[in-house]
């Protein structure tokens, strides 16, 4: 299972992240904003963290050089 359908699954319909000072939303049913989110998650990426429980859900994606924190809404 990919991480995407998990995501559909567990009810998150859009994820937003800040990159590059700049605030990034994606809706997980437009399946081009799913295919943009993936290459940002592969992408020279070595651990994925998913956060279920808290308050506001996220994933922590860990690369090199930076973490980007995923906001998940329902």
């Amino acid at each position: 299972m990919d991480l995407i359908s998990l995501l559909k699954e567990e009810g998150y319909t859009k994820v937003s992240y800040i990159m590059d000072g700049e605030k990034h939303s994606k809706f997980l049913n437009q399946e081009m904003d799913a295919d943009s989110l993936m290459k940002l998650f592969m992408k020279n990426t070595h651990m994925i963290e998913y956060f279920p429980y808290e308050a506001k859900p996220y994933l922590m994606v860990l690369q090199p050089t930076t973490s980007i924190k995923v906001l998940l809404y329902k």
